[in-house]
């Protein structure tokens, strides 16, 4: 399961970052952002025949997901293992 975190708790906002420093953003990032629109386009085209079927477990994984967050926000140490596989195998 994804686990997210905020690692930078100090970044500025972006409404903070100057047109100079969001332009030399852009430019450092441009193979990255670039590689990430064609993996999405590929990624649409390779699961565009798949159907209803990979739309429902994509929606799956989302809602499981969510709960496993929210259960390891919530709950003790002890129990977050028990709620995962009663999650993953219910």
């Amino acid at each position: 399961m994804h686990n997210r975190r905020n690692i930078t708790r100090h970044r500025p906002r972006p409404m903070q970052l100057s047109p100079q420093t969001w332009r030399r953003l852009e430019d450092l990032n441009r193979h990255d952002t670039a590689l990430y629109h064609w993996v999405r386009q590929r990624f649409a085209e390779q699961t565009a025949g798949l159907g209803n079927a990979f739309a429902r477990e994509c929606r799956r994984f989302s809602l499981l997901n969510a709960g496993v967050q929210t259960a390891s926000r919530l709950l003790p140490r002890a129990y977050r293992r028990r709620v995962l596989k009663a999650l993953l195998y219910a």
